[in-house]
């Protein structure tokens, strides 16, 4: 029922992975450094620990169901090529805006893909908590604008974003 941490870490010749029913839990960077390009998360998962991706730098897409109902810091921090995460527009807990990922529960900014190339954000009003690393190693971003009502910016935040000049 679970990815342990750690478990596939690192495997970067690993294409593909299948998940057979039953997986809730992919834990902290298990499945980081890994090579396949998309990811189907199975119906009925309900965790996606912190990094649980980190460096997985040939992941394009990701598709999270709308089982999934925790999610820790940045799960896909430095996946360079990622561009596309998928959810339901009726997801419970988790919504799109403009291709950035957050949390409705605690109105936190989880995680701005890594291979977005726009050079500024402005981070939309109601955003609370940008979440720890949710936007580290962003190497296009040069201006965020912060919203009104920002309550924290959370560890790692915009660490390793080397273009970025004006908040």
């Amino acid at each position: 029922t679970a990815l342990e941490h750690w478990a596939f870490r690192a495997c970067s010749s690993m294409e593909q992975l299948r998940f057979a029913g039953g997986l809730q839990v992919i834990g902290a960077e298990a499945l980081s450094g890994t090579a396949a390009a998309s990811f189907v998360l199975p119906d009925g998962m309900t965790t996606l620990e912190d990094g649980a991706f980190n460096g997985s730098f040939e992941l394009k897409e990701i598709n999270l169901p709308d089982s999934l109902t925790t999610v820790g810091e940045n799960p896909f921090q430095r996946c360079d090529l990622l561009t596309d995460i998928r959810i339901s527009p009726d997801h419970p807990v988790l919504e799109m805006k403009d291709g950035v990922l957050f949390s409705k529960t605690d109105h936190r900014l989880i995680s701005y893909p890594t291979g977005a190339e726009a050079e500024s954000y402005t981070i939309p009003e109601g955003t609370e908590i940008i979440g720890a690393n949710a936007f580290s190693d962003h190497e296009f971003l040069y201006s965020v604008t912060f919203p009104e009502g920002l309550k924290e910016v959370g560890y790692g935040a915009f660490s390793s974003c080397k273009g970025l000049t004006e908040i």
